[in-house]
């Protein structure tokens, strides 16, 4: 009798093990890592996160690119001081999939609220210095699709941002000794930016 209620917790306990598995397997299949290019991002990270609520059909979505061009920057300029320059986009929105199968795949509506910048520095010696920023803040309204088989995804979105606020930015330069600092605050030339990328991960 005793074997039989061993075996009987033995075989309980192995249920356990691996219906656990299975959640934490199916649970996972909802986090997405990957690498995301073109407009306007150019290359950079991408994570969605699929919320365990009602048909899985919502997420959160995450895109960040920080790209160095300083090389670039100052052989086109021919400068021959330090100069460093970088690239940054950051978006921060959510997806809907309408025809969600509880794995968030297939077609997808989107909206996020995203910053893209551009920085640079340049030095010369003691009596030469310049430093830049500039950014805008846009609204992004996006249409795309997941697809794939397994753990393996690939995506292609487009979609239109539109401009919250003018681009702002800010450049001080020092030549000489004297310092100068200005300012620019101007509305959006375009009025709409372009938004098309393409994404390749793995779900986790």
């Amino acid at each position: 009798m005793k074997k039989i209620l061993c075996l009987c917790k033995f075989n309980l306990l192995l249920l356990g093990v691996i219906a656990g598995t299975n959640l934490q397997a199916q649970s996972t299949q909802y986090v997405r890592l990957g690498l995301r290019g073109l407009l306007p991002n150019v290359a950079g990270g991408h994570g969605e996160f699929v919320l365990p609520v009602g048909k899985r059909n919502f997420s959160i979505a995450v895109d960040f690119s920080k790209i160095p061009l300083g090389g670039i920057l100052g052989e086109t300029l021919e400068l021959d001081g330090d100069v460093e320059a970088n690239y940054g986009y950051l978006s921060i929105g959510a997806n809907f999939y309408p025809r969600s199968d509880e794995r968030a795949r297939g077609f997808y509506l989107g909206a996020s609220y995203a910053q893209i910048g551009a920085s640079s520095s340049y030095e010369s010696g003691s009596d030469s210095a310049a430093k830049g920023k500039i950014s805008v803040n846009t609204a992004n309204f996006r249409l795309g699709t997941n697809a794939g088989k397994g753990a393996f995804m690939f995506g292609l979105e487009i979609g239109a941002g539109l401009p919250v606020g003018n681009i702002k930015g800010d450049y001080i330069s020092v030549e000489n000794g004297q310092t100068t600092r200005e300012f620019y605050d101007e509305p959006v030339p375009l009025g709409i930016l372009p938004i098309l990328n393409f994404t390749l991960g793995i779900a986790l």
